[in-house]
């Protein structure tokens, strides 16, 4: 019987393991020098990319995670960036390839998600995330009560958990860029840094659930884009040059 299960997980390993792709991109164009002088947060350039990457190809916002470590707390490990927002959205939508926001609107969006993306870095950083306050909630509900409280049978909150993007950054001189496998079958598992000078991204899935490939695609026009709005030109001017 053990036998029998082993070789059943192994065959299973296997099926995953072999429909595993990874794509990566390498963009030079701006690194964390550069959007440090521009006065924008790195960090927020990374997620927002992700986003109107993910808007680009999909045309939806959907769940996101992105990992914050709390290690000023003795016992800390990470809290969750929840990094799908109304600012991000809107900045997508305004950054719409075929008719784009005016340059001074672009602008501001892009600085009202460094602003808000620092503060929910800040909050996830102190303990003030949600994710796990309602982690610990249900756990010890389920534990001393064991009926469901009806916040966790809202489809709004199984949707919201559903994490289609799932991000974490990987910083190392010894690295140009790792990562880790996409958490759902039509998810994506977003492995990036940002160097210097440049930014490093990688993308893994499971087709056909998902298409690493094509969402790495959009996310070099989006950086290009960025690029070319935070240098104060607009991009949909820059292609017709």
């Amino acid at each position: 019987k053990q036998w029998y299960q082993r070789r059943v997980a192994i065959t299973a390993g296997e099926k995953v393991k072999n429909s595993f792709v990874l794509d990566v991109m390498k963009f030079e164009g701006f690194g964390k020098n550069d959007l440090r002088k521009l006065k924008v947060s790195p960090d927020s350039i990374c997620q927002l990319s992700f986003q109107m990457a993910n808007w680009r190809f999909k045309r939806e916002f959907v769940g996101s995670y992105e990992s914050c470590s709390t290690a000023a707390f003795k016992y800390g490990r990470t809290e969750t960036i929840r990094p799908c927002t109304k600012e991000t959205k809107a900045c997508s939508i305004a950054f719409d390839k075929e008719n784009p926001a005016q340059l001074d609107e672009m602008s501001e969006l892009l600085s009202a998600c460094s602003k808000k993306h620092n503060k929910l870095t800040k909050e996830a950083a102190m303990g003030a995330g949600f994710d796990r306050h309602l982690f610990a909630l249900k756990f010890l509900n389920n534990k001393l009560n064991g009926a469901p409280l009806p916040i966790f049978e809202d489809p709004n909150h199984a949707k919201l958990n559903y994490i289609i993007l799932s991000t974490s950054t990987l910083v190392s001189p010894a690295l140009e860029v790792g990562g880790f496998a996409a958490v759902v079958p039509d998810g994506l598992g977003i492995g990036y840094a940002m160097f210097d000078d440049w930014f490093g991204t990688q993308a893994s899935y499971y087709p056909p659930g998902n298409d690493g490939s094509e969402f790495i695609k959009e996310l070099t026009g989006v950086c290009e884009d960025l690029k070319t709005v935070l240098n104060g030109k607009s991009f949909k001017e820059s292609r017709q040059v």
